[in-house]
């Protein structure tokens, strides 16, 4: 009785040692992934910035070159 009992106390500990990898091992994946995460969405923000940035410039020059040819279309 007593050697199935610390064999069953042992197959429990050998259990919650593996459950206990496991979890360590999705916690650093999931630690990665949000880091990838962050990393993208600045990439993506600063995609946006320069692409608000561009359009800037573009509506400027058009601005530009519609006060150009305005004296052309009177």
């Amino acid at each position: 009785e007593a050697g199935s009992c610390d064999l069953e106390l042992e197959n429990d500990l050998l259990d919650l040692k593996s459950k206990q990898e496991n979890y360590f091992k999705n916690m650093e994946e999931a630690r990665l992934t949000a880091e990838q995460l962050d990393k993208t969405n600045k990439v993506l923000e600063d995609l946006k910035v320069s692409s608000a940035e561009e359009r800037g410039k573009m509506l400027e020059e058009i601005a530009v070159l519609k006060a150009k040819s305005a004296p052309l279309e009177d």
